[in-house]
């Protein structure tokens, strides 16, 4: 779980002993890359599932200026197959009902391990839960091409539940 109103500087020593705050702003190329930080939170899991929520700087938010926009954790958690959530917000309950849900075995969001044809996505729940369970999730696909499907709360699939996706791989 991430709580920041900054940007993450995750340089791996790029920008050197004497960098401050700024050159995480100034000089972004020195930072790691996002998929290479959720690759080895992953590396250290040893195959374990790795969810990864961030509540952070939003885009743009009237009354939120104190803010930096945390894109980076906004990848991260996205890759990671978290939530995501301003920090600026003060109505977060619900995102915050919903972080707890992993922790009793339910999981609201699938990230898919290869490029899918959107249109063939099928989703299955064994044993059947809630009928329209497996018809209310939303598909969501990263810059990147990588792809996610997540349920809405309250309609996660039962813990112990299992989740096939089959799908067409995109070239």
């Amino acid at each position: 779980m991430i709580l920041s109103d900054e940007q993450d500087c995750s340089d791996g020593h790029a920008l050197g002993e004497s960098a401050t705050g700024e050159d995480c702003y100034t000089r972004p190329e020195k930072l790691v890359p996002v998929a290479d930080l959720v690759a080895d939170l992953r590396d250290e899991r040893d195959g374990d599932p790795v969810i990864l929520d961030a509540i952070v700087g939003p885009e743009v938010e009237e009354g939120c200026s104190e803010t930096v926009p945390g894109r980076r954790y906004y990848e991260a958690a996205w890759r990671a197959g978290g939530l995501i959530g301003s920090i600026c917000d003060s109505g977060n309950e619900e995102m915050l009902a919903d972080l707890g849900a992993p922790l009793t075995g339910l999981y609201h969001s699938f990230v898919l391990s290869e490029r899918a044809v959107v249109t063939t996505i099928e989703v299955r729940i064994d044993p059947p839960s809630d009928p329209l369970a497996a018809e209310s999730y939303s598909v969501v696909r990263s810059h990147d091409g990588v792809t996610a499907i997540v349920f809405p709360a309250g309609t996660a699939p039962p813990r112990g539940a299992r989740v096939e996706l089959t799908y067409e791989r995109a070239e």
